[in-house]
């Protein structure tokens, strides 16, 4: 799971879906939003299927602009504290408790290039969401 920065607050998950295209090298995708100050944070998290997509993504997008990125720095991209889909899938359910009703803000999720509802990967048994996810 990497961790990406300076994305434009104004950047939404469909935006950025424009420039990284789910090509099944990717499960999940979150821009974080904050509710208090009504935007996105300008960062992300992508998870990747494998280490080396990581890195092929990593050494690609690091220190680039994304088409819309207008004046703000560059991408930084780090591995995240928070690895794998589990355990982000978890952190996110327990970071929004609820507060979401529509799918706007919610992580998006894939099973190869095809989304899947984040709701629906949201209370399976770790055993159970992976063998539904990939």
């Amino acid at each position: 799971t990497l961790l990406v920065r300076n994305i434009p607050t104004r950047y939404t998950h469909d935006r950025l879906l424009e420039e990284w295209v789910p090509d099944g090298s990717f499960d999940f995708l979150h821009l974080p939003y904050d509710f208090d100050r009504r935007r996105f944070r300008g960062y992300g998290f992508i998870n990747f299927i494998s280490e080396d997509h990581a890195v092929s993504f990593s050494l690609h997008w690091h220190e680039q602009r994304l088409r819309h990125q207008g004046v703000s720095e560059n991408l930084n991209i780090v591995a995240a504290d928070t690895q794998g889909l589990h355990a982000l899938v978890r952190s996110v359910q327990l970071h929004l408790r609820n507060r979401v009703r529509g799918d706007r803000y919610l992580p998006r999720v894939f099973a190869g290039t095809q989304r899947v509802r984040f709701r629906s990967v949201l209370n399976l048994p770790e055993s159970e969401e992976q063998s539904s996810i990939h």
